[in-house]
């Protein structure tokens, strides 16, 4: 009994790639090109809740080690999106969980002066929402609930 599916059998939908078994590595690094699109779905984004070192985890001033958060809620900002992301646009907030997405670093992008580090590509259906810096905080992300978009 043949117990592996053939790809060329399955039917295409959106987000086949899977990125969540890739989460504890790096992607690929570019070395001597620049990323200008993206394909489907994906999304590129920049951490946003890293303390200074980029290596920890910082919720309301509490900092978590990096290590220790594998389940953790991330923020990010979104740098990239591909043709088929309809919720997010570039600079857009967004909140997903920590396993979701493939981490990357050191990837220049067309049009940016300087590379991106501490990031992860995603698909947009492996987001949970979008959320901004509350108004009283200003060094610390903080969860807002926005609803300017309505999900499919």
């Amino acid at each position: 009994m043949n117990k592996h599916a053939d790809i060329d059998q399955l039917t295409p939908t959106k987000g086949l790639i899977d990125f969540k078994d890739h989460s504890q590595g790096e992607g690929p690094l570019l070395l001597g090109y620049e990323l200008n699109e993206l394909f489907d779905d994906i999304i590129l984004a920049t951490y946003s809740d890293l303390d200074e070192c980029g290596d920890n985890i910082v919720r309301d001033g509490i900092v978590i080690p990096g290590n220790a958060a594998e389940r953790a809620w991330r923020i990010a900002k979104v740098i990239l999106t591909g043709p088929n992301c309809t919720q997010v646009s570039p600079g857009d907030h967004v909140i997903f969980p920590n396993n979701f997405g493939m981490r990357a670093s050191n990837i220049k992008v067309a049009g940016l002066t300087s590379k991106i580090k501490n990031s992860v590509f995603l698909n947009e259906e492996r987001i949970f929402g979008t959320c901004q810096l509350s108004s009283n905080e200003s060094s610390t992300p903080n969860i807002k609930k926005t609803s300017r978009r309505k999900r499919t």
